[in-house]
């Protein structure tokens, strides 16, 4: 079974902050339905621009980074988790952290 689960950590402004948490494999390669592409080489990385997300790969160091995306990119990437978990047969959570947050920055209730 594989698995990957991303981690929430801020809403700022119009970003979400988030990491991987956690995931089975370092290989992934992995093109979801969405056109999200779940890719690992080196170490975490968001490329809005090419719609990927390089998951944790062969810089070991590089594990906890930090990756920052928009909050319209963070519900897509959120749904390319989830979807990766389900072709895989994981049942646990795809995500963790404070959700809420993420799909509406509290910034745009300031009166």
């Amino acid at each position: 079974m594989r698995w990957l689960i991303l981690e929430y950590i801020e809403c700022a402004g119009f970003y979400v902050v988030f990491r991987i948490n956690s995931q089975s494999h370092r290989h992934i390669d992995f093109l979801c339905k969405n056109g999200i592409y779940l890719g690992s080489v080196a170490r975490p990385e968001w490329r809005s621009n090419e719609s990927t997300l390089f998951t944790r790969g062969s810089q070991k160091y590089n594990d906890g980074l930090r990756l920052k995306c928009t909050t319209e990119n963070w519900s897509r990437i959120k749904e390319a988790g989830q979807q990766y978990n389900d072709y895989f047969g994981y049942k646990g959570p795809s995500i963790i952290g404070e959700l809420e947050d993420a799909i509406i920055p509290k910034e745009m209730f300031a009166l």
